[in-house]
């Protein structure tokens, strides 16, 4: 392979398959900003007993949240695979 062969193929896999990926996961988290508030199930409890949620498939773990509950949250963080956010009030249990 010649040195514009090469070059072409980094282009064609930085920009197809890099994008591909990072899209599935970065277009998700970037739907959720900081300080949003919003609606969410929980569904399971985390192993430092947090509740954890899903929101647009999307992890969510909530400190002081119920297995069960519904609930509204402000989020505090938002990371590459989670987000975290603080419990505003239950809705129902």
């Amino acid at each position: 392979m010649g040195k514009n062969e090469m070059s072409l193929y980094s282009w064609f896999y930085c920009n197809i398959f890099l994008n591909i990926e990072k899209t599935t996961w970065y277009n998700r988290l970037m739907s959720l900003k900081v300080k949003q508030k919003i609606p969410l199930k929980i569904k399971r409890m985390g192993i430092n007993g947090e509740g954890i949620g899903f929101f647009q498939k999307t992890l969510v773990f909530v400190p002081g949240a119920l297995k069960g509950e519904d609930i509204y949250c402000q989020v505090t963080s938002v990371k590459r695979n989670y987000v975290e956010a603080k419990l505003l009030r239950s809705i129902k249990i």
